[in-house]
């Protein structure tokens, strides 16, 4: 409710009216547990744009494919459409710059992924569906595992998931952002200016750097609690885990650009 009010209000700016006919239509997907919401903060504050009011875009909860599409193909200028959206090869017909859409993936490293699901499944959300799964499992790698490598019904395995997310990489139009740079420039310890300097020729905005730091520290919109740590993997696998985890996910690591070889 308290976000619907938000979006609503922004409406009213006369800086989003002039954005409904001179920005483009962007669509931001991040991988699941990879902070969505960080980057949502500042996302929210950019002026001339407005977020889509709906409920986060999740593929698996529309009926029908052809529904699923509609939403993006009436995507309006000016407006963010957000969710957890894998790559469809159908998004190739109409999601391009020629029709004046823009791509923003937020990715994570995976290892922290898993930690957080773990976290999240064993003790924050216990309606979720996984929960009682979890609760029936003592072993510390067996739930590891379920996540890693997937178990049916209840986990898909974290390379499937990451590579239809990476797949938005071929796209000249989508622009990738990792979650532990934002988390830095929040907390000042990397210089935002070739990061920002691209976000802001892609949403063909002027703002200043510091204004744009100051939505990544405002968490007065976030409905979620966020450590604003990450390499928490590090301590959480012991030497055997590490070594499995790494090499199951190597591709991803070196692609991401978490790892090197």
């Amino acid at each position: 409710l308290k976000r619907i009010v938000l979006f609503l209000k922004k409406r009213l700016y006369f800086s989003v009216f002039i954005g409904r006919f001179s920005k483009k239509r962007v669509i931001y997907t991040s991988i699941p547990k990879a902070g969505t919401n960080l980057l949502f903060n500042l996302l929210n504050e950019i002026p001339y744009y407005r977020f889509v009011i709906r409920r986060g875009i999740r593929p698996w909860l529309f009926k029908s494919q052809a529904s699923y599409l509609k939403i993006f193909y009436n995507l309006k200028k000016g407006a963010i459409l957000k969710g957890h959206i894998p790559f469809n090869s159908n998004f190739k017909k109409f999601i391009s710059k020629k029709n004046n859409y823009q791509l923003i993936l937020l990715v994570r490293d995976p290892r922290d992924v898993i930690v957080s699901i773990y976290h999240y499944i064993e003790s924050m959300d216990k309606s979720h569906k996984s929960h009682q799964f979890f609760s029936n499992i003592s072993s510390k790698d067996e739930r590891i595992n379920a996540i890693l490598y997937g178990h049916s019904d209840y986990f898909e395995p974290l390379t499937k998931i990451y590579n239809q997310y990476i797949m938005w990489k071929n796209l000249d139009n989508c622009y990738t952002l990792k979650y532990e740079d934002l988390i830095d420039i929040k907390n000042e310890k990397l210089n935002p200016k070739i990061i920002f300097k691209k976000l802001k020729e892609i949403l063909q905005i002027n703002i200043s750097d510091s204004k744009l730091i100051n939505y990544l520290k405002d968490e007065s919109n976030s409905h979620t609690k966020r450590t604003g740590k990450y390499g928490e993997w590090k301590n959480f696998f012991n030497a055997k885990q590490k070594k499995y985890i790494n090499e199951e996910l190597k591709g991803i690591l070196i692609r991401l650009g978490y790892e090197t070889q």
